[in-house]
């Protein structure tokens, strides 16, 4: 069963999921998510969402609180997986991406980042006491 078909099927919007949710305040967020979604997916977004799919934690604490065990988390996943077809990576996404120009972790390698560190573990080491570091 795909994931529509079982929101539609099992999901009486109850509101208990967003009762419990930190970032949405309100059910309508899931027949919109389902609408996004299930809409086509062409290379625009001719069904644009009229909610902030970054606010989600993904803490699934909807889903805990779900009697039919639904939430909104997988909702919010499927459509964060469209729009990352329609419109690529983020910026955000692309500080994780190991192939990403702006790679986080290449830049603390590579950059700054790492130097700031070893001037910040060479000045920790300065508060450590000559025995202390001996043994280390």
């Amino acid at each position: 069963m795909d994931l529509i078909q079982l929101y539609t099927d099992k999901c009486s919007l109850c509101g208990l999921c967003v009762d419990v949710c930190p970032s949405y305040g309100t059910v309508d967020i899931i027949p919109a998510l389902c609408g996004y979604v299930q809409s086509g997916g062409g290379s625009d977004e001719s069904n644009p969402l009229e909610y902030d799919i970054r606010l989600c934690y993904t803490c699934n604490v909807c889903t805990a609180a779900c009697p039919k065990d639904l939430g909104i988390r997988k909702l919010i996943s499927a459509a964060r997986e469209k729009k990352t077809k329609i419109r690529g990576p983020t910026e955000e996404q692309g500080l994780v991406d190991p192939f990403s120009n702006n790679n986080i972790y290449k830049k603390s390698v590579n950059g700054n980042i790492r130097s700031n560190l070893k001037t910040k573990g060479e000045r920790a080491m300065s508060f450590i006491s000559p025995a202390v570091r001996l043994r280390a």
